[in-house]
This record gives structure tokens, sequence and C-alpha cells, in this order.
């Protein structure tokens, strides 16, 4: 009995490893791919808002543009980061 068990216990450990290890693989490259350009992103929208006169600038810093990007920005990081668990958790399960 127990020369039939070990081996298909080994199987079973070797399969889900490494469904483990695709999955955290999948993710972690999702992962740096949306922070990657979540950075370009940034760095786009901070080169053009420097670009305009100061005195515009300062009358969309007071009527809060620079909150609402960081609200819109950051709801995309945070979509992105979901997605990427997600799929995480998907191929955890499959």
């Amino acid at each position: 009995m127990g020369r039939l068990l070990l081996p298909l216990l080994q199987k079973l450990l070797v399969w889900v490893g490494s469904k483990i290890m695709v999955a955290l693989g999948l993710g972690f490259i999702t992962y740096k791919g949306f922070e990657t350009a979540f950075d370009m992103i940034t760095n786009y929208v901070v080169s053009n808002f420097n670009s305009i006169p100061s005195d515009a600038f300062n009358l969309l810093m007071m009527a809060g543009t620079g909150q609402a990007l960081g609200i819109v920005l950051g709801a995309f990081m945070f979509n992105a980061t979901m997605s990427s668990v997600s799929k995480f958790t998907v191929g955890l399960k499959s």
C-alpha cells in the first residue's frame, strides 16, 4: 500500500508546486507590467503639468486637480493590483 501511495503523493506535490510557481510568476509579471505602465503615465502627467505657466498651475491645484489625479491614478493602480491578485488565485484553483 505504501509503495503505491508514495509515488502518487509525490506526483501530486509536484503538480501543486508547479501550479503555485506558475501563478506566482504570472502574478508578479502582471503586477510589474502594470507598475511600469503606471510610472510612465505618472511621469507623462507630471512633465505636462510642469510645462504649463505657473499661474495656471496654481489655479489648477487650488481647484483640486492634484487630488483628483491622485484619486484617479490610485484607482487605476488598485484595479491593476486586484486583477493580478485574482489571476494569482485563479491559477491556484485550476
